[in-house]
């Protein structure tokens, strides 16, 4: 009787450990930024205060996760420490001043139904589309206009 309760407390003991180990694997892992420019934040609120911008492909480590946020430090000077949304990162290794994020698998797929013909027409038929959207991508509001927004408004974060 007393082998088999303390068979079952180690096996409890092992199951606890086995699930809880999750929780602490993403801390120190390495990730990527996947984004042109992610701004390192001084809490995990959009509204925070920026304080490093980092750039794409850059390679970071996880020190911490809170909800959809990751504080993290980069590689190349671990002073350098912040608050970046987990969307904003990848666990692919990315290539700096590349532009394909692509693996193999979709670039197949990709490779399937274009061409070089229908990619011009493509192109042809859609540069005016391509062309407001670079207008979008070009207005930038900063932080301060955010967060002045939310007040005026009387918005919660």
């Amino acid at each position: 009787m007393k082998r088999e309760k303390l068979f079952f407390k180690s096996f409890f003991v092992f199951f606890i450990f086995l699930c809880s180990s999750p929780l602490f694997a993403k801390q120190n892992e390495t990730m990527y930024v996947a984004v042109q420019k992610a701004e390192l934040k001084s809490s995990n609120k959009k509204t925070a205060r920026t304080e490093f911008t980092l750039n794409y492909a850059e390679k970071v480590k996880i020190l911490e996760e809170k909800k959809s946020w990751a504080y993290i430090c980069t590689f190349s000077d671990d002073e350098i420490k912040g608050w970046i949304p987990l969307a904003s990162l990848s666990k692919r290794r990315l290539i700096p001043n590349s532009t394909v994020t692509a693996d193999a698998e979709e670039l197949a797929l990709a490779g399937k139904g274009f061409n070089k013909a229908i990619e011009a027409k493509y192109f042809e038929d859609s540069t005016e589309i391509l062309q407001k959207v670079d207008l979008v991508e070009e207005n930038k509001v900063s932080t301060e206009e955010i967060v002045s927004f939310l007040e005026e408004g009387n918005l919660n974060n």
